[in-house]
């Protein structure tokens, strides 16, 4: 028999994905240079790449469950920003010049492309920024020696994100 408790998530994830989802699209920027950028914080203009993308995997994770499509404006201005700032902030190999965050960066553009990709097809536009966040978090996670990573050097949830991808 199915344990019952699996009746209930998703109307909770979902709901909880709104509330989340909420708080974030009121965080967004919405004009500027840093349109669709959400920050970390009320208050905070700093470029928050892996913030937003955290936020459009929260926003299409909601959307797929509820089939609430009230995110899709905000989710096309993260993008916006994101497609923008993907050079910067997703860099050619993950070395000594790469910032401490660029794999976990990685990691999340992968999580928040895989959950966009299950709403919409792939329609090309960030492919190639994609595949070189795969690529790049496939050599590093290859190199590593040090398994004790923590924060933005979690190897498990690295691995797991380049897994899902």
């Amino acid at each position: 028999m199915p344990d019952q408790r699996l009746k209930t998530y998703t109307p909770q994830a979902s709901r909880h994905l709104g509330m989340a989802g909420a708080v974030l699209a009121a965080r967004q920027q919405t004009e500027g240079a840093q349109r669709g950028n959400v920050p970390p914080w009320p208050g905070a203009d700093d470029p928050d790449f892996h913030g937003t993308l955290a936020a459009i995997w929260i926003w299409a994770r909601h959307h797929r469950l509820s089939g609430d499509a009230r995110f899709a404006g905000n989710r096309s201005a993260a993008w916006t920003f994101v497609d923008g700032q993907g050079r910067r902030f997703v860099p050619e190999a993950l070395d000594s010049a790469a910032s401490d965050e660029a794999a976990y960066d990685c990691a999340l553009l992968l999580m928040a492309h895989d959950a966009e990709r299950a709403l919409t097809p792939s329609d090309g536009r960030r492919q190639a920024l994609v595949d070189r966040a795969a690529r790049v978090l496939a050599a590093y996670l290859d190199a590593l020696t040090d398994f004790s990573g923590r924060e933005f050097k979690d190897p498990g949830f690295l691995a797991r994100a380049l897994i899902e991808h």
